[in-house]
């Protein structure tokens, strides 16, 4: 029981040390993530995707000025981990539907990486029946082998209801 106790702990505050940075993003800190996500190397790219997407899901209009950047990232980037980011933030930074659904719906159908094509499909979710259009592709995506794709499945199926449930 103390062996489990302690590993529940551990596993707590770890949690609580990885979710930390999310919550320190303010819209001070907009410079350097605009910085980042023009000029920064792969991983300074990623983070500074997350970080738009943090500071979105707080107030959209504070990241509003880093939705052309996490669009083109999200296109074109050659690194698997910048392109999920930004496919994640592109659902927290209440940017215009009819920018974003088009560029979530090709990740979702064309991204050769599955957390990419997952992070787009939980995107398109996440920004409700604004994302009508992209019913049939996340139906499609629902109906592949669950076996091989468990958790594209899951998502799909998951954005389907966000989708019609609001």
């Amino acid at each position: 029981m103390r062996t489990l106790s302690g590993i529940l702990l551990g596993g707590l505050l770890l949690v609580l040390a990885g979710a930390a940075p999310a919550a320190d993003v303010t819209k001070e800190d907009l410079p350097r993530i605009l910085k980042d996500l023009k000029t920064g190397g792969p991983k300074a790219r990623a983070q500074a995707a997350t970080d738009a997407g943090h500071l979105g899901a707080v107030r959209a209009a504070d990241a509003k000025d880093a939705v052309p950047l996490l669009l083109d990232l999200a296109k074109k980037d050659k690194d698997r981990n910048v392109r999920k980011a930004a496919a994640e933030a592109l659902g927290k930074v209440g940017a215009e539907p009819e920018k974003v659904v088009p560029v979530l719906l090709d990740r979702l159908e064309n991204d050769k990486d599955m957390p990419v094509k997952i992070a787009a499909a939980k995107s398109l979710g996440q920004l409700g029946p604004d994302a009508n259009e992209a019913l049939p592709a996340l139906k499609k995506a629902a109906q592949q082998d669950e076996k091989k794709n468990r958790p594209l499945v899951q998502a799909a199926r998951e954005a389907m209801r966000s989708i019609r449930a609001k």
